[in-house]
């Protein structure tokens, strides 16, 4: 079985080594450009550029800007199948109809729910229960072809993006594999969408990780467990006087849920954490980064800043 590989991040990459590990022959990859990174601006290959040229050095390695003039080349691997995993670009229809079997796509959320960028962060903050992935035809429109698989997962109240997106990587992986296999000996079936169901997972911007504490504690618990480690939930802290950006790291809902403070004030600290006042409930802060320091616990960062100079700006 022969195919061309569509993906660029390193969840990508390590499904792409999933699949080499187990027999599949990839001829070619499919990603993004090398980016500057660092100080340096060094130019860096993408984590699947990196993985394509260390397991597979008789791979090409293909970074178009834009896939419509690779029409040729791409038909001349004579690929079974393209595979997308995370590629970062819209695939135009005249792609998707080369190889001569599919094109599919492994999809990270229980397809039509959460279609686009981010389904793993937008369901953990939705505060859902259930995850998981999809593997399904690619057609012109985003994430809404015919599903060939599913692997639901459970989401735990203290799950994070981290958490999640590493569980997800694994059962991925292997229902990819397992309909890749499925596809090629004729055994795999499709099921159309139910397009009335679905729901749009949109890019995570600076402002939807920012925790306003005028919002619940559950669901400022869900917003942070949902941007760890990436991007990361933010809020603005007063100390000493000063207006300093902090990152909040992980969180516990109070056990002490009841509060007739205004939302944001800090009710009190111990070796648990700190509690802060919400909308509805407190939350304990249990690990923090202040700006220009490193990632700390609560306690540690109590011995350095007691709460009598601390106040959360909303």
């Amino acid at each position: 079985m022969k195919i061309v590989y569509f993906g660029t991040p390193e969840f990508s990459a390590k499904v792409l080594g999933y699949l080499i590990d187990n027999g599949i022959d990839v001829v070619a990859v499919v990603t993004a450009i090398d980016k500057a990174k660092g100080r340096s601006g060094i130019p860096t290959p993408s984590p699947v550029k990196a993985l394509a040229m260390e397991k597979i050095p008789g791979a090409d390695i293909l970074q178009p800007t834009k896939l419509l003039p690779m029409v040729d080349t791409l038909s001349s691997y004579d690929a079974d199948m393209f595979v997308c995993v995370a590629y970062g670009k819209i695939i135009p229809e005249a792609v998707l109809a080369l190889p001569r079997l599919e094109s599919i796509n492994l999809h990270t959320s229980l397809l039509p729910r959460y279609r686009g960028a981010a389904p793993i962060h937008r369901a953990i903050i939705s505060g859902e229960k259930v995850s998981g992935v999809t593997i399904m035809k690619m057609v012109k429109e985003l994430d809404a072809g015919d599903i060939i698989s599913v692997v639901e997962t459970p989401i735990g109240e203290n799950t994070t993006f981290g958490d999640l997106e590493e569980t997800l990587c694994v059962l991925g992986s292997k229902a990819l594999l397992t309909a890749l296999y499925g596809l090629e000996n004729g055994t795999a079936t499709m099921t159309p969408q139910d397009h009335s169901l679905m729901t749009y997972a949109a890019k995570i911007s600076v402002d939807d990780s920012k925790v306003l504490w005028e919002s619940t504690a559950e669901d400022i618990h869900n917003l942070v467990r949902g941007v760890t480690p990436s991007p990361g939930a933010w809020c603005m802290i007063s100390v000493r006087g000063k207006l300093r950006r902090l990152k909040i790291l992980s969180t516990l809902i109070s056990e002490n849920a009841y509060s007739e403070a205004a939302p944001g004030t800090i009710l009190s600290a111990d070796d648990k954490g700190i509690i802060v006042a919400c909308s509805e409930g407190t939350i304990a802060i249990t690990s923090l980064q202040l700006e220009g320091k490193k990632p700390t616990t609560a306690e540690e960062f109590l011995r350095g800043f007691p709460i009598d100079v601390l106040s959360f700006i909303s």
